[in-house]
């Protein structure tokens, strides 16, 4: 057997929780397919196989798609959803078969808010959504987009509610071994953070305090529906200079909330929650570098090892300078979207690259060194 100071840092084993230790530090992002089911937003035979792919090719985790909370709340009418009891055993195939495979699954629970019914494939506003478009305020992300109702209080506590439900579906009866909860990319929660979009007067508008309630309250409502471990798609900048916009600094503070609530995985993003936010590469110094890849060192400076750190975008690049970013504790979990979607036994050329040894399915063994 390998000594682990042999082994190249992807491939070393991390422990998530009690329950998850994964075998390597390399997962398969959420990536949004619009390929449910046309009228009950349940997984289809695409999605079986799509997940599938990757679970025979070894990756430690996967982390199925943007999943909606609530009924016409997400992004496409052609999202996955998880507000019913069907919705949950459509998926317990798919969960079952990565078991199967030894591997790991989250999904990601989500509610877009002011994005609703903006997604691809139509590659247009989906208007007949605009009677269910909902925001913390009445802004809308773009003169092109439907504009938002404002949530009432009795319907905010309704969508808190919604978010402990599904994760209760996706846990019991899905058998997910963790959530991600989606804070990010200008989906509801981060619409409720940032002041850009939150223009409330009441005890979920305006201090910081309040801004971030929304999500404390979803976090804790979970908690006391399952022990799994909970995982946040987390943002670290609204990307912009605007003074009201939501910062690193909010971030960090934010981290240190959630943390101090158990959430066992940060997942690093930015930008996304309003029309005029620019491109993290070209905010970032170091042009060479991923572009989440400085929040993620930031984020994980700060909190050290009081949680894990994954991030994304762009990182299969440069295998190597992947390995190095996590040997030298930058952060503690790749997550890849389109590489994986473009290969998907891309871990098997990460491992080929590195001269490492991984998990694989016993009947692809023939086909490695």
């Amino acid at each position: 057997m390998e000594n682990n100071n042999t082994i190249p840092a992807l491939f070393q084993p991390i422990k998530i929780s009690d329950s998850i230790t994964l075998p390597n530090r390399i997962g398969v992002s959420p990536m949004c397919m619009y390929s449910s089911s046309p009228t009950d937003n349940q997984a289809t035979l695409f999605h079986f196989v799509h997940y599938g792919s990757f679970a025979v090719r070894g990756p430690a985790l996967i982390i199925l798609e943007s999943t909606f909370v609530s009924e016409n709340s997400g992004l496409s009418i052609h999202d996955l959803g998880l507000w019913n009891d069907d919705q949950a055993h459509s998926l317990r195939k798919i969960v079952d078969f990565i078991h199967d495979q030894d591997g790991i699954c989250c999904i990601q629970l989500n509610h877009a808010g002011r994005k609703i019914g903006e997604g691809v494939p139509f590659q247009q506003i989906q208007h007949g959504w605009q009677e269910h478009c909902v925001g913390p305020s009445t802004e809308p992300f773009s003169d092109s987009h439907n504009t938002p109702r404002e949530l009432t209080v009795n319907e905010i506590n309704s969508i808190v509610e919604d978010f402990a439900n599904a994760a209760w579906r996706a846990v019991e009866i899905s058998k997910f071994d963790a959530i991600e909860i989606h804070c990010a990319n200008g989906c509801l929660i981060h619409q409720f953070l940032s002041k850009l979009t939150n223009k409330r007067t009441d005890q979920y508008g305006g201090s910081f305090e309040n801004r971030v309630r929304f999500l404390l309250q979803i976090i804790e409502n979970i908690k006391r529906k399952i022990e799994t471990p909970i995982f946040l798609k987390f943002p670290m900048s609204d990307n912009c200079s605007d003074p009201e916009a939501w910062s690193t600094e909010d971030a960090l503070k934010l981290a240190d909330l959630v943390i101090d609530l158990g959430v066992k995985v940060i997942d690093v993003t930015s930008g996304g929650n309003v029309a005029h936010c620019k491109s993290r590469y070209l905010l970032n110094d170091d042009k060479q570098l991923p572009s989440q890849v400085p929040l993620a060192r930031k984020l994980k400076s700060h909190i050290r090892n009081r949680c894990l750190i994954a991030c994304s975008g762009g990182l299969d690049r440069d295998i190597f300078k992947l390995d190095e970013f996590i040997a030298n504790g930058d952060f503690d979990i790749a997550l890849i979207g389109k590489g994986f979607l473009k290969n998907t036994g891309l871990i098997s050329r990460i491992a080929d690259q590195l001269q490492a040894q991984f998990r694989t399915a016993p009947q692809y063994k023939l086909a490695l060194p």
